[in-house]
């Protein structure tokens, strides 16, 4: 691999993770806003708190498990089934150690009542 190809995949991958990290804290804040009919001023504090508590993990283990999975270095150009499978296990298994890492932290998890 020349080197301006290696440059361009690293490039490829920084941004792939920098957007992620990004989709995550968005997705975070909007399923409190969702959850609360679309009014953030009825959020509690407390599920404000556990977000910001919680995002350092939530990036460190979401990143962890899709580079596990090699979801950064994959060729979406052919992707198939496989790839698909990957993201769902991804994804899956991401969710879990978050319920578990913030069941360890003692943070309050949004509950659907």
């Amino acid at each position: 691999m020349k080197k301006t190809e290696k440059h361009a995949l690293t490039v490829r991958i920084a941004l792939l993770v920098m957007l992620d990290i990004l989709f995550m804290q968005v997705a975070s804040f909007a399923s409190l806003w969702i959850r609360h009919e679309f009014d953030f001023q009825a959020v509690e504090e407390t599920f404000i708190h556990t977000v910001w508590r919680y995002m350092p993990l939530n990036i460190l283990v979401t990143l962890a498990v899709f580079s596990m999975f090699h979801l950064y270095t994959s060729l979406w150009k052919y992707a198939s089934i496989t790839e698909l499978s990957c993201i769902v296990a991804a994804v899956a298994i991401s969710s879990l150690l978050h319920v578990l890492g913030m069941a360890v932290m003692g943070l309050e998890m949004f509950v659907v009542i």
